[in-house]
């Protein structure tokens, strides 16, 4: 270390003053003692592995060859072996590269107020969950805190949480919910303005028996909704028949 030096003030026998200097000087600490030749250190005993190799997790929601069935479930299966390989480069390239941004994560605002309108529409987030394939806690989170474990509300999402939210529709929807309308009776009237008639619509959308075409105006189910749409996609271009007597005249 380097050496200091301090100026001490002292009294002479005739009582004059003089200065005298007291140098301070700090030994270094010796240095560590080498080992014997020969002499081997103890090894640290090494800790078993978290995973066992080639551990398959079973199946869950979340699907094989993911990352995150990589991390969070632990799978350690060909698949998921890979997508986390991939998901790794993927981050390391963008991280590196200045032409690209990493951004895992994006706010939460645009799938939350998707999630809202749909629940207008009588759509919950537990259908949502199960036509995307999302966890149905992990779509929760988005609208409400999880109070039990004294978490807000989730402020950001995955980026591909935020695709899946975005694209679900209220026709994708499987069940009783019912939908707004508009959309599958603009389909209908170009239905009948083509010349398919009502209960013909009728037979093919609802039940073979049917003789009239009981579809409201205000709101319609989800399945119905979809039924319509796949009729009409089937029917693109083409001609109905029109309203014919029992003699097979117009």
């Amino acid at each position: 270390m380097a050496l200091t030096s301090t100026d001490l003030v002292s009294l002479d026998e005739d009582g004059s003053t003089g200065a005298s200097t007291l140098t301070l000087v700090f030994e270094a600490p010796p240095p560590p003692r080498r080992q014997p030749a020969g002499t081997r250190r103890p090894t640290q005993p090494r800790k078993p592995p978290r995973v066992p190799p080639g551990y398959i997790a079973p199946d869950t929601h979340r699907p094989h060859g993911s990352y995150v069935k990589y991390k969070v479930e632990d799978c350690r299966c060909g698949p998921c072996t890979a997508g986390n390989r991939e998901y790794v480069s993927q981050r390391s390239r963008a991280i590196q590269r200045p032409d690209e941004v990493w951004m895992p994560y994006v706010p939460a605002t645009r799938a939350r107020r998707h999630l809202l309108d749909l629940r207008r529409q009588g759509i919950g987030y537990k259908t949502v969950a199960s036509v995307t394939g999302l966890s149905p806690s992990a779509v929760g989170k988005i609208l409400w805190p999880t109070r039990y474990r004294g978490m807000g509300r989730s402020q950001r999402i995955r980026r591909q949480t935020e695709q899946k939210i975005l694209a679900f529709r209220p026709e994708h929807a499987a069940g009783g919910q019912k939908v707004d309308p508009t959309v599958t009776w603009q389909m209908l009237d170009d239905l009948i303005a083509r010349g398919f008639t009502r209960t013909w619509i009728a037979q093919q959308v609802t039940s073979p028996n049917a003789r009239s075409l009981q579809i409201k105006r205000t709101l319609v189910r989800a399945s119905t909704a979809r039924r319509v749409e796949l009729l009409y996609r089937s029917l693109e271009g083409q001609r109905g028949p029109g309203r014919r007597s029992r003699w097979g005249h117009d």
